[in-house]
């Protein structure tokens, strides 16, 4: 397939071919636009420094120092921000994250080659030829994540790359090629140098892909590294909630709940991973009513009463992890409890605090009163009028 480059991106690659530059569409792009995919960002590479980029896009452009350091420039090119960084080669990585020390380099080959696996390191030119020179649409072809090189050698010098290898995987569907899954256990320990807001983000990159449960299973081992407190659930238990994760649309937060089903203290691993408060109470409110009934119109109205989070999310959560509940059957009557208006919160009811007020009610009484007619109301116990509660109450 031919990867087809926006004009505002061509312009810029143009425009340093003309100055005696090389420059290419590399990475993510080039994988996705050979896979028929969607393609999002465009990062260029180009054997041009960065200031003599700046010199070839200023006036014309803005340009942004965004990693100087590093050999990276943003051009600001129409409604794309376009990164581009010059042929390098990295030097050792003591911190199994980041290079010592970058060198600039004139050789295409030579940046490919620093690259993480082969369906990364692509390359596109302006006029579409592609350079690979690793056999990554060899890889893409057969559905491969194989790492640059020898496996150990590239996750050495950044763990982050053994989840990444499992996301890339999940997101496509990909097997890991054998010496790569292997390293994958065997440097499994330096994710310890990794840190948590960087887990997280991969986790949850892994917990939106499409397909899952095989590499929850599989993997096992390596996300035990980054959740040790789930390392007391059994494989039989484990194997269950991967499969689960399965049975559920690809939103990250209904399975990381799945997932921290048995958890003693969720709340404190997803702080640990440093999660937002929005995520933290969407997850804790998933699991705060794992249990309720909700096969009944007032069980519906209960659980609509006491969950937190979008309730379609809820029921998708309940359903992955008790298959025998009818999503379709849930669906239907939570849209029958909402259409019809019952009465499910305190906003809903037909008094307030100042209608009891004025009946001769005050203090702690009265949220007590609104609280039991609520829970009249919501049980076909009683009718949602003012006149009907207030005798009910007085």
């Amino acid at each position: 397939m031919k990867m087809v480059i926006p004009d505002e991106v061509l312009r810029l690659m143009n425009k340093l071919n003309e100055h005696g530059y090389e420059c290419y569409a590399v990475g993510g792009s080039v994988r996705d636009a050979l896979m028929g995919r969607p393609v999002h960002d465009y990062d260029l590479t180009s054997d041009a420094l960065p200031k003599e980029m700046m010199k070839v896009f200023r006036p014309e452009y803005t340009v942004l120092p965004t990693g100087i350091k590093h050999g990276t420039v943003t051009v600001l090119s129409g409604k794309w921000p376009v990164e581009i960084t010059t042929y390098r080669a990295d030097g050792g990585y003591s911190d199994h994250r980041h290079p010592d020390s970058v060198t600039f380099t004139r050789s295409i080959r030579e940046d490919c080659a620093r690259r993480d696996f082969t369906i990364n390191a692509m390359c596109c030119s302006a006029d579409s030829e592609i350079l690979d020179f690793f056999g990554g649409q060899e890889d893409l072809k057969n559905g491969m994540i194989r790492c640059i090189g020898v496996p150990q050698h590239r996750l050495d010098e950044d763990a982050l790359r053994i989840l990444r290898a499992i996301r890339f995987a999940a997101r496509f569907g990909f097997t890991i090629e054998p010496a790569t899954s292997a390293a994958l256990f065997e440097k499994k320990e330096l994710l310890a140098w990794v840190s948590e807001e960087r887990i997280q983000s991969e986790l949850t990159g892994f917990l939106s892909a499409p397909h899952v449960s095989a590499y929850l299973t599989d993997y096992r081992e390596i996300f035990l590294q980054i959740l040790p407190e789930l390392s007391t659930v059994s494989t039989e238990r484990w194997a269950e909630l991967a499969e689960s994760c399965g049975r559920c649309k690809a939103d990250p937060a209904v399975r990381l709940a799945l997932l921290l089903y048995d958890a003693e203290k969720p709340e404190s691993i997803m702080r640990r991973l440093k999660y937002s408060t929005a995520e933290i109470r969407t997850v804790q409110a998933l699991l705060d009513n794992k249990e309720l009934p909700i096969s009944t119109r007032i069980d519906m109205r209960r659980c609509m009463n006491r969950v937190s989070c979008d309730f379609e999310q809820y029921i998708d959560f309940r359903c992955a992890a008790d298959p025998s509940l009818r999503k379709d059957a849930l669906t239907a009557l939570y849209r029958t409890v909402t259409e019809a208006g019952d009465c499910v919160s305190l906003k809903d009811l037909a008094v307030n605090g100042s209608d009891l007020k004025a009946a001769g009610l005050s203090g702690k009484a009265i949220g007590t009163s609104l609280h039991d007619a609520l829970e009249a109301v919501m049980e076909d116990r009683l009718e949602n009028t003012k006149e009907a509660i207030l005798k009910w109450l007085l």
